[in-house]
């Protein structure tokens, strides 16, 4: 979802379907019924992400994960060479999702999970990998979302207004 910009690749089932195709290499076509399923897993896992950028995470968004989850059928794999993963074993949006929460899994499980964060830019709210030494960005991009909020925060001191 690009807030800026007023797109959202969830937003139909053709949206949806071209989202599937470009990154989960998937040729399923979505129905109405995933399209509302996929924008409330995205928003769910939305504000699972934004506890790492200081948000408070609802209890509903808990929920819906936790739902999604068991809809996603994961199985164990333990290659020879060490390690392990999950593997989706779903099909249509429950194999999608299935293939997000194995990745939310390992950059849990890989010490990674805190840095992923969403943009404090109230219309942007993008996703970021947060590569600072500090881990203190709070901007998915400083060229975009960080000017716009630091040049609105100045015009906000000079003339006291606080929505501007």
């Amino acid at each position: 979802m690009d807030l800026t910009h007023g797109h959202d690749s969830l937003a139909s089932p053709g949206h949806l379907t071209a989202w599937w195709r470009e990154h989960a290499r998937s040729d399923l076509e979505a129905g109405l019924p995933d399209v509302a399923g996929a924008v409330e897993f995205r928003e769910a896992l939305r504000s699972m992400v934004s506890t790492n950028s200081g948000g408070d995470f609802p209890p509903a968004a808990s929920e819906v994960i936790d739902r999604a989850a068991r809809a996603a059928s994961l199985s164990l794999r333990l290659p020879s060479e060490g390690g392990s993963t999950l593997v989706p074993q779903a099909s249509g949006l429950a194999g999608v999702v299935a293939s997000v929460l194995a990745s939310v899994h390992a950059a849990i499980s890989g010490g990674i999970w805190p840095r992923i964060k969403i943009c404090r830019n109230p219309e942007c709210r993008r996703a970021f990998y947060d590569r600072s030494r500090n881990r203190s960005r709070v901007w998915c991009e400083m060229a975009a979302c960080g000017n716009r909020m630091k040049a609105r925060r100045f015009r906000q001191r000079g003339t006291g207004s606080e929505d501007r």
